[in-house]
């Protein structure tokens, strides 16, 4: 029994040693020779293309804007000192007349009885705006055959939503534009507020005057008008579109010397087309991310769009 354990001794040695091999060898697809674990490449840290600004220093309005009309300050009816057919009108809409002029003629005559057409004379000077009869129509007690306006005396009216009219107080200053009139505009300012909002439209009336006169504006005509509600002068200003709403929250990404980028965040001023008034978070000349902000988060590296080509061209001259 002895001498067979002998005989298969070496036997066990060699299998022994050939499934060390065979292990060594199949070991080496899975660590390579003279390199650990921890030698592996590390994945590259990603880079955001994004494009820069910077917070500059500037003035901002905040305004409301709505449509008005132009209309007379002063208006009167023109009512006869007697009634009857109208005979004869000496007018037109838009005509001037003086005070005391003939504007028309009204005949009291009934059958049996003749009577010659009275006078009707205008009470002021200025400008028929409206006729409500014509001729041979019979003019009733408390009918005015005419309306004037003191045109040298010009007002806008607009309606406001109640949404805004917190944000009206008498004086304010408005810009005016007028179609007929497309590369100017009018300086005006809030001279009433109505004390009621109208129930069925939600808007309350006011009305402007305009700073200084101008012949060429007149009553009727259509007005798109910019009422400064709020203005502020040399502040932080960035574009609308660098600023990041998050959860309720506003940010703002800006570029350190690193190349990376810091959230932070910020408080909004007065807010128009084309620049936000930031109160705090950062500060004039800071340079910030406009475009690009969709995958940012705090921290990470980003690459200038524009500012390499820039370089580039600088070092080639």
């Amino acid at each position: 029994m002895k001498s067979r354990n002998k005989v298969f001794a070496p036997r066990r040695r060699v299998l022994a040693l050939g499934l060390i091999a065979v292990l060594a060898v199949a070991g080496c697809d899975i660590i390579p020779f003279g390199r650990g674990v921890d030698d592996a490449a590390e994945p590259e840290e990603p880079v955001f293309a994004v494009s820069a600004g910077e917070v500059d220093r500037s003035s901002i309005v905040d305004y409301i804007r709505v449509n008005g009309d132009i209309e007379s300050a002063t208006s009167i009816d023109v009512f006869p000192d007697v009634f009857g057919d109208v005979h004869e009108l000496n007018i037109r809409v838009g005509q001037r007349v003086e005070r005391g002029e003939v504007i028309a003629r009204i005949d009291q005559s009934r059958p049996g009885q003749s009577f010659v057409p009275g006078p009707v004379r205008a009470p002021i000077s200025g400008t028929i705006v409206s006729i409500p009869v014509r001729v041979g129509s019979k003019l009733q007690q408390g009918q005015p055959i005419a309306r004037m306006a003191t045109t040298g005396d010009l007002q806008v009216r607009t309606h406001i939503a109640e949404r805004y009219i917190g944000r009206l107080s008498l004086g304010q200053s408005a810009e005016v534009e007028l179609a007929a009139f497309p590369d100017e505009t009018f300086s005006a300012r809030v001279i009433e507020l109505s004390p009621v909002v109208d129930p069925a439209t939600r808007t309350m009336e006011i009305k402007l005057n305009f700073r200084r006169a101008d012949a060429r504006i007149r009553s009727g005509m259509f007005a798109r008008i910019r009422i400064i509600t709020e203005e502020r002068v040399d502040v932080p200003v960035v574009p609308p579109d660098a600023v990041v709403t998050r959860l309720g929250r506003q940010y703002i990404y800006v570029i350190t010397e690193e190349e990376r980028v810091e959230q932070r965040e910020v408080e909004l001023g007065v807010q128009a087309a084309d620049r936000i008034e930031i109160k705090s978070g950062v500060r004039p000349g800071e340079r910030i991310v406009v475009e690009g902000q969709g995958q940012l988060e705090d921290g990470v590296r980003v690459r200038v769009i524009g500012e390499d080509d820039d370089q580039a061209e600088a070092a080639a001259l």
